[in-house]
């Protein structure tokens, strides 16, 4: 089993959440600020299987949308559709 925290900017946030919902993946928001630059961000806590990792990536690529990832913003940072950290679970367990 595997953790996708996924950080995505706030105006994309409902359009991952839908898409990701409808294939049946289960989706916890958290409304968050980003560093350097403190804009609006989410990020979400995606619980899958191993073998659904790519379609939940898949998902989440289609889902935002493209920004201006070739020229830096003011702060010389690109500028990314997501950041994505794929975690390793041991277990899960609902109380």
């Amino acid at each position: 089993m595997k953790l996708l925290l996924v950080i995505v900017q706030a105006d994309d946030a409902d359009g991952v959440i839908d898409a990701l919902l409808r294939n049946n993946h289960g989706v916890t928001r958290i409304n968050s600020s980003g560093g350097f630059l403190r804009q609006d961000n989410v990020t979400l806590l995606i619980g899958v299987e191993d073998s659904q990792v790519d379609e939940a990536l898949q998902l989440i690529t289609t889902s935002c949308r493209p920004h201006a990832e070739l020229e830096p913003n003011k702060a010389g940072l690109t500028m990314r559709r997501a950041l994505v950290f794929i975690l390793g679970v041991e277990s899960c367990v609902g109380i």
